[in-house]
């Protein structure tokens, strides 16, 4: 839930997003074995066209709270607003995450995180 915190919602993209019961959430994917969360998808509009990208797709922050989700393999935050904000350090850090998608996501790609990547 901090990661929605984190977040502005002006579609209530993330309305199933309630409760403790993370996996029943729309976008969030777990192991049936262990329950963690192995998948993240959370993007803003359901189309490919991603080029439209207005005020009223997720912005707000990407939240350090991801690295809690230390399971987690899949993260797609694309076709999102974030406005200009650099790529968060702390991506970097993650170490089982093998998919990261940020396309479209309005964020400054002038550098990423030296660890992504590796």
């Amino acid at each position: 839930l901090s990661i929605k915190a984190s977040l502005l919602d002006p579609k209530n993209s993330l309305s199933s997003w309630l409760g403790e019961d993370c996996c029943s959430w729309k976008g969030v994917k777990c192991s049936k074995k262990t329950g963690h969360v192995f998948k993240l998808k959370v993007t803003g509009i359901s189309t490919d066209d991603c080029l439209h990208i207005d005020q009223n797709e997720l912005g707000g922050e990407i939240s350090y709270s991801l690295v809690n989700l230390q399971r987690l393999r899949y993260l797609d935050l694309s076709c999102n607003n974030f406005n200009g904000a650099k790529i968060p350090e702390f991506l970097g850090s993650m170490r089982n995450l093998r998919h990261l998608d940020l396309s479209h996501t309005m964020l400054n790609m002038g550098g990423y995180p030296h660890k992504l990547g590796t």
